[in-house]
């Protein structure tokens, strides 16, 4: 019998641990130019690095604070780049208000999974 931390006891035979479930995060920025175009650039990360192969197509969709999407601000079919970057197309962000809160749900496809997270969108002067 082995005692060891918190007073586990192990008596013989295999002792398994169990394997730790990856962790991805979808990460991105969004950017308003002077014209308020709307352009975006997102990655995903594993377990803390970048992603870079066995990637699929993206999209995303932004919501207000009560949950509605926002009109004409959703992209489907991004494809990444060598550097594992999907960079949105620019368009027009003139329904986005000033001083508002927004949240875009992004969504990756890697390794046949979609991999999913919400990113905040803060517009102010």
């Amino acid at each position: 019998m082995i005692l060891v931390e918190n007073n586990f006891f192990m008596n013989g035979g295999d002792f398994d641990v169990a394997a730790v479930n990856d962790i991805y995060e979808v990460r991105g920025v969004f950017s308003l130019d002077a014209n308020r175009n709307l352009s975006a650039t997102f990655w995903l990360v594993e377990n803390g690095e970048l992603v870079t192969s066995s990637l699929g197509s993206c999209e995303y969709s932004i919501f207000d604070k009560n949950g509605d999407a926002v009109a004409l601000l959703i992209e489907s079919g991004l494809a990444p780049d060598v550097n594992g970057q999907y960079i949105s197309t620019p368009v027009s962000g003139i329904t986005l208000n000033d001083l508002t809160h927004y949240v875009a749900l992004v969504s990756i496809d890697y390794k046949a999974e979609t991999r999913q997270s919400y990113l905040g969108i803060i517009i102010g002067d």
